[in-house]
């Protein structure tokens, strides 16, 4: 039993690391995000189709469940330092791509183009430039905050294909909240 065990520690040891792998990964990841974010500002511009942002959600999508079965095989063949670092990683980016894909299906239903339109645009913009890894989301948070107060203190919409419109696009912020308190969680756990 000795020799086995032995034996199975000092091929455990052995096992190759897919660290490198996942890191590469990360950053695809993010890239990916961020391009699928750049999307969202250019659909709300006006720019962009809704197929894009549907073929970049599922090449993001694909990207995960590849990276995630490459952590787990990672985390599984490490007898020491088992770290769940990039397992709860890829499942955060799990959660916000969710939240994202509500939203693709959200905004196909704006038909207006609105000042708040814009405002909304500025926060995918402004997510997709500082979209990292070891971003605290702090200013996000402050920026959220702020697109709230604007949407309070905008007059009211005029007609009922504004007001649905609108109302979109607060659901549309609403999510986008919880897509940063998402990191924001995620951040907090793993700061160090």
């Amino acid at each position: 039993m000795i020799i086995g065990a032995t034996t199975a520690i000092v091929f455990n040891l052995w096992m190759p690391s897919y660290e490198k792998d996942i890191n590469e990964n990360i950053r695809s990841i993010e890239e990916e995000l961020r391009q699928l974010l750049r999307l969202f500002y250019t659909y709300l511009m006006g720019d962009t189709v809704y197929r894009e942002l549907k073929v970049k959600a599922h090449q993001l999508s694909d990207l995960l469940e590849d990276t995630k079965k490459i952590a787990l095989l990672d985390y599984q063949n490490r007898l020491v330092n088992n770290n769940d670092y990039y397992i709860n990683y890829i499942e955060m980016r799990e959660r916000q791509l969710d939240l994202l894909e509500l939203d693709i299906d959200n905004i196909t239903a704006i038909k207006l183009k609105t000042e708040q339109n814009i405002v909304l645009a500025e926060l995918f913009d402004d997510i997709s430039k500082q979209l990292h890894e070891k971003n605290p989301v702090l200013s996000h948070l402050d920026h959220i905050s702020s697109l709230y107060g604007h949407y309070r203190r905008s007059d009211l919409p005029k007609t009922r294909e504004e007001f649905e419109s609108r109302a979109i696009l607060f659901q549309i912020l609403r999510n986008m909240e919880k897509f940063i308190e998402i990191k924001r969680e995620f951040f907090m756990i793993y700061r160090d």
